[in-house]
């Protein structure tokens, strides 16, 4: 087979910005790695708490190993005092913003809550999900605190494991790849839709994007944290 000089050219070109990006990433994750495990080591009573088994675990940390990474990062960056105001008093539609080390936004709170209605899990009620700003007040109490934070994160496992119930897995990387895209993405009831969107780059750690921001995938982040993370 007869390849032009050009064609190579720009192949490795092509090669090397791919190489670039992950190794960009891998080695800010590996830099941040001791302050993520302090973070998960704040959360470690009540995850093993709430996630008994060893396997659980692993898959909790590892969904929400990207957030912590990013946490990391923009924690002295961060400022959502005012944006909690506006949340309580007017709700989603004028501040939605992601809370604490698992990065969880209301709006994804709120998805859990409803999709925990619809099985009949006994986590949440129907008073829990009014708009009300005594309700969206609770729930941000509950998002701030770190038993809160594991508490969703516990809804959202089960909710995912009833909607992958029947699916096939073909490895532990395809479990981890698709429970994080559900996480990150907040889709938690089209796995067609989880399926597609798991190889795609929408995650940054920027605290707020504009034109220069690289985007990463979410999933292969997750994957690094689970294969990485000394917390079973």
């Amino acid at each position: 087979m007869h390849f032009e000089p050009l064609n190579i050219v720009l192949f490795l070109l092509l090669l090397a910005g791919c190489q670039t990006e992950t190794n960009t990433i891998e080695q800010r994750a590996k830099a941040q790695q001791h302050k993520t495990e302090k973070l998960l080591t704040e959360c470690e009573p009540f995850l093993f708490r709430y996630f008994q088994a060893a396997d659980d675990r692993a898959m909790a940390s590892a969904v929400i190993y990207p957030e912590l990474l990013r946490y990391s990062i923009l924690r002295d960056k961060i400022e959502i005092g005012a944006l909690k105001t506006l949340y309580i008093q007017y709700g989603s539609n004028y501040a939605n913003f992601s809370i604490g080390p698992f990065q969880m936004k209301p709006t994804f709170a709120e998805k859990i809550e409803k999709e925990c209605l619809k099985y009949q899990l006994p986590f949440f009620t129907a008073n829990d999900t009014l708009h009300t700003t005594h309700t969206r007040a609770l729930r941000v109490k509950k998002l701030s605190e770190s038993e809160g934070q594991v508490q969703y994160l516990l809804a959202f496992l089960v909710v995912t494991r009833l909607l992958f119930v029947n699916y096939p897995f073909s490895s532990i990387e395809e479990e981890v790849r698709l429970y994080a895209t559900a996480y990150h993405t907040g889709c938690l009831n089209d796995i067609e839709k989880i399926k597609q969107i798991q190889h795609q780059k929408y995650y940054h750690t920027d605290l707020w994007p504009d034109k220069n921001t690289v985007y990463h995938n979410y999933a292969r982040i997750a994957l690094y944290g689970y294969k990485h993370s000394t917390f079973q």
